[in-house]
């Protein structure tokens, strides 16, 4: 797209101004005290003028864009305003065009652009705004400049009208700065001073100032009709049509009308359109004090916004075929100078429609890169009729790629067809690369991999080829193609999308290289931290994502995956609803086809409904083109095969997950193998083939180290824990890998309540136990408040009955004296928690199932058994976390009692298994010397533990320390001779190796 350096070029201000010292003081201070501020007024209110004098020599770099019509485009909009933003920051170029290109919706590239200016005292000005009107899509543009801009940027609003209520959502507490009529208006020294500047000596300024309030276009122009009081509702048009125009000679007033579908009038320009002696014109109208700038040469005139929609109006008057004359030669100039998108409504009003065609097809393609959809469709359905049934052009391109950016895959593959019907296909592909992309992409992503493979046979080998070839990986029974490149355009969003379901989970969490990359693998990001275990983290992403792009996925498949670990069965189940509901709308069979697999999953999985899980599954076969999805229909099979378990269709199972767990292997679609091989594991099993289902259970443990989380693995295991039951039978030795997933294994199971992102209640419960409640402390005054309430909150239902609770409070103890203490507790609970949170009954006492109260304790285990699920570095940052907030103090400090003494020793326990977790992990880390100081913790708190003096021997080993070595070996077996004890078989095993090396 052609960018107009006019709209993008500060203001010159007129020759004839004249400084106006008070105003510019007045809005310097107003820039200097507010993030935004807003300049308005009604036309010839002379507000241009007095933002252009403030900032002039301010010593503040200033981007300054003048707003039209066209910039209700928000591509438009934003292309210009990154171009505005170049002529003072270079390093803005391209953020918003590739941004744009890649589909990123227009708010979240408005946000990169605001994030791309540096720290610094920048200007931002948007003049003309009230030509945007109340377009929702451009006001957003603006909102997320405004709210992702430093806060040392100023943004500037200059227009007619206040800001619109509701467009601007600034941070609790910003206001923003105004500059009013009033303030704009001219006082009677500053109307004086602009007189005696251009020598008006016949014009009185305070009769002139008093007669029109000082607006200034009343003051400057008008004459002493105007001052007799102008009675109609729009005195601006009264200005410009009898005092301005009507006083010029007929030759100069015809100039301008006939020019006025110029933004800026100059001699060659008048040239173009055909007037004759266009030189002489321009120097008469340099004697005419008129509303506009001319340049330092004097030689183009700018003229008001205003009063260049007025002069609209009089070239509207005008014949209609001098009109359409002189369109048409104001088109052919654009085309010259490239600017086609402009021409292309030149050329229609001018009645040229073969040349709009041409110049729209010209230009359509720079639409879809900027992302404008909407003109996009405008001009396809106005020129569709004039595409060639044989020779289809760029506005075929055009309705591909609005479909495929709209997530309508059905209309996609509706125009690829039409092509192919029509015969015209072959070429489409071979003479575009971009063409060929499209074509590819929609008949990959609707499952007709024949036509893909025909069409990418077809196309040269570009970077956006090569990664749709590999997101194609995925329906292909063979293993991924290469991994490519990144783009930096929206075929990066299908690597993204392969790399995940292949397992390649370091895509995800290393930083991301930018918030451009990081928009496009959003979805997948919160989808990789589900799959790691990072439950809590995965939940609070989903909960607060807010981007269009990617909401398919997320309701499809992201979402009910997330919210099935987090417990939130219902919530799964229609989200995914849902979500088939809107791919089915667009024709999109991929993600049809995993939301009715995460349907499936929840039958079989949660529901223990085979029966549901199979008709699910059956459904599946009936959209159109999965029978070419190899991955997923691995998916559907898998979930299949676990459904055939649960109904002791054991042979059918076997078969089913034999060839899930081979494809997955040998196609490297890693993702759900280990989980595969779990299932494939219990089914061997059952067939009584001990040998492979040994064999399978180790590849669920290869797959799960290949993808770096055991998440998956435990949770296939919790399905079906004879697994590892059976797997540890057989192992020799005790420290496997079996054996130390054990552990994690058996956290997995104990229910731990996920708070949602802001809870109503938070309990202290390690060390001296505090309550807030909704952001109030409260201080009950018995202490046994705490105690019911940490114990309700660890009860299956959050309840428990009259009896249970006088056992715990009061160890045992059933009197008069107890209930009446009971009632007393029940009394002050239910004032401090909000109301009607605890429900009571003659038997029961429950809190109410949607009050969140969010526990350190609770915290402390859910962060333990989310470290069990990773990996290396992950693992360490996890339990470091989780450490330092069971490390810092007791459960319930100052409570006793022999439950509160039962929770402690739990949670001690877990501490301890915590502990000796992050202390092997930082010895596999190569941490030696941090994993000593851990296991002396966990043997000063128990000695007895002989994994841990394993381990310490291990590191003793690192340092080459021999005598340590026996050292330790030595301590262990004087700790364990204490219990009538010795070193088991493996300890000494290991101790010989170590000190015989």
């Amino acid at each position: 797209m052609a960018i107009i350096m006019r709209k993008i070029s500060r203001p010159e201000l007129p020759v004839t101004h004249s400084p106006r010292p008070r105003l510019r003081s007045l809005v310097r201070a107003r820039l200097a005290a507010h993030q935004v501020l807003v300049v308005s007024a009604m036309a010839g209110s002379g507000k241009t003028t007095a933002v252009a004098e403030a900032l002039l020599d301010l010593g503040r770099p200033v981007a300054w864009l003048s707003l039209d019509r066209s910039d209700r485009s928000p591509g438009r909009l934003l292309t210009y305003l990154e171009a505005a933003l170049v002529t003072v920051l270079p390093d803005a170029a391209g953020v918003a065009t590739s941004a744009l290109e890649a589909q990123i919706p227009y708010a979240e590239t408005a946000g990169l652009l605001a994030e791309s200016v540096p720290n610094g005292e920048l200007v931002v000005v948007f003049d003309n705004v009230e030509r945007l009107e109340k377009t929702e899509q451009v006001w957003s543009v603006i909102d997320a400049f405004v709210r992702y801009a430093a806060p040392t940027t100023t943004v500037v609003l200059i227009g007619r009208h206040p800001l619109p209520p509701g467009v601007l959502d600034l941070p609790v507490g910003a206001v923003v700065g105004q500059v009013t009529a009033d303030e704009l208006a001219l006082t009677v020294d500053e109307a004086r001073a602009f007189f005696k500047r251009v020598d008006r000596t016949d014009v009185d300024p305070d009769r002139r100032v008093r007669a029109v309030n000082g607006w200034m276009a009343g003051v400057l122009f008008g004459s002493g009709e105007l001052e007799g009081g102008a009675t109609g509702a729009d005195p601006l048009h009264e200005l410009l049509s009898g005092q301005i125009l009507a006083r010029l000679p007929e030759p100069d007033r015809a100039f301008l009308v006939r020019t006025a579908i110029l933004p800026e009038v100059s001699a060659a320009r008048a040239e173009q359109l055909g007037l004759r002696d266009p030189e002489s014109r321009i120097l008469s109208l340099r004697e005419v004090h008129l509303p506009g700038t001319w340049d330092q040469r004097r030689e183009t005139l700018r003229p008001h916004p205003r009063f260049r929609d007025h002069l609209l109006e009089e070239f509207a008057a005008l014949p209609r075929d001098e009109q359409r004359q002189l369109r048409r030669r104001h088109a052919d100039a654009l085309v010259e100078g490239h600017d086609d998108e402009s021409a292309v409504d030149e050329y229609l009003r001018a009645g040229a429609r073969p040349e709009a065609v041409a110049a729209a097809r010209r230009c359509i393609v720079s639409l879809i890169d900027r992302a404008d959809f909407d003109l996009a469709e405008r001009w396809i359905a106005e020129f569709a009729p004039d595409e060639s049934p044989s020779r289809p052009t760029e506005l075929s391109i055009a309705r591909l790629a609005v479909a495929i950016a709209s997530y309508r895959m059905g209309d996609a593959a509706a125009v690829a067809d039409d092509i192919a019907q029509r015969g015209a296909l072959t070429a489409f592909v071979s003479d575009s690369d971009r063409a060929a992309q499209l074509v590819a992409w929609t008949y990959m992503w609707t499952g007709r991999y024949g036509e893909f493979r025909a069409v990418a046979a077809l196309a040269r080998q570009t970077p956006g080829m090569l990664a749709i070839r590999y997101g194609a990986s995925l329906g292909t029974p063979a293993p991924p193609a290469p991994r490519p490149s990144r783009t930096n355009g929206p075929a990066d969003g299908m690597i993204f999308l392969a790399d995940f379901f292949l397992g390649r989970l370091a895509t995800f969490t290393a930083p991301p290289v930018s918030r451009f990359a990081e928009l496009l693998m959003g979805p997948f990001r919160i989808a990789a931290a589900r799959v790691q275990g990072r439950t809590q983290g995965a939940l609070d992403a989903y909960r607060s994502y807010r981007s269009q792009r990617g909401q398919l996925a997320l309701r499809t498949m992201i979402g009910p995956e997330v919210l099935m670990d987090a417990g939130l069965i219902d919530e799964a189940r229609e989200t995914a609803l849902t979500g088939q509901g809107q791919a089915d709308a667009v024709g999109d069979p991929f993600w049809g086809m995993l939301s009715l697999i995460s349907q499936a999953k929840i039958a079989a999985r949660h529901d223990r409904d085979p029966a549901r899980a199979r008709h699910l599954i059956a459904q599946i076969g009936l959209l159109p083109g999965t029978g070419e999805f190899s991955y997923l229909r691995e998916l559907a099979d898998l979930w299949l095969g676990l459904a055939m378990l649960h109904d002791r269709d054991d042979a059918a199972a076997l078969s089913r997950l034999r060839a899930v767990a081979r494809s997955m292997d040998a196609h490297e679609h890693l993702l759900e193998l280990s989980t595969a091989a779990v299932y494939l594991s219990e089914a061997e099993w059952r067939a009584g083939h001990d040998e492979a289902a040994d064999a399978a259970a180790d590849l669920a443990m290869r797959a799960a180290t290949r993808i770096g989380t055991d998440h998956l693995l435990l949770q296939a295991l919790t399905d079906f824990p004879a697994v590892i039951t059976r797997r540890l039978d057989s192992e020799a030795s005790s420290e496997s890998d079996w054996h130390f997933l054990s552990r994690p294994l058996a956290l997995q199971r104990r229910y731990v309540t996920l708070p949602t992102l802001q809870p109503q209640v938070q309990f202290c419960d390690i060390g001296v136990p505090k309550l807030v409640v909704e952001g109030e402390t409260a201080r009950p005054r018995l202490a046994k408040v705490f105690e019911i309430l940490a114990f309700l909150l660890t009860q299956p239902g959050r309840q428990a009955d009259r009896a249970r609770l006088l056992s715990v409070l009061f160890d045992d103890e059933d009197n008069a004296q107890t209930r009446t203490y009971l009632r007393q507790i029940l009394r002050l609970l239910r004032i401090v928690l909000p109301e009607d949170t605890v429900r009571t009954d003659a038997d029961f006492v429950a809190l109410r199932a949607d009050l969140v109260v969010a526990t350190e304790s609770a915290r402390f285990e859910r962060l333990v058994v989310e470290a069990t699920r990773l990996k290396g570095e992950s693992r360490i940052d996890a339990l470091s976390e989780a450490l330092a907030i069971a490390g810092a103090d007791r459960y319930l400090r100052g409570l006793e009692s022999n439950w509160i003494q039962s929770q402690r020793t739990h949670l001690d326990a877990l501490r301890q298994d915590a502990e000796f977790a992050l202390a092997r992990q930082l010895y596999e880390a190569n941490r030696p010397l941090e994993a000593g100081e851990v296991v002396e913790k966990v043997l000063s708190a128990d000695p007895l533990r002989e994994d841990g003096w394993r381990l310490r021997m291990r590191i003793a080993r690192e340092f080459h320390d021999t005598d340590e070595v026996v050292g330790t070996f030595n301590r262990c077996a004087e700790a364990l001779r204490t219990i009538g004890l010795q070193p088991s078989a493996g300890t000494r095993r290991l101790f010989e190796s170590l000190v015989s090396v």
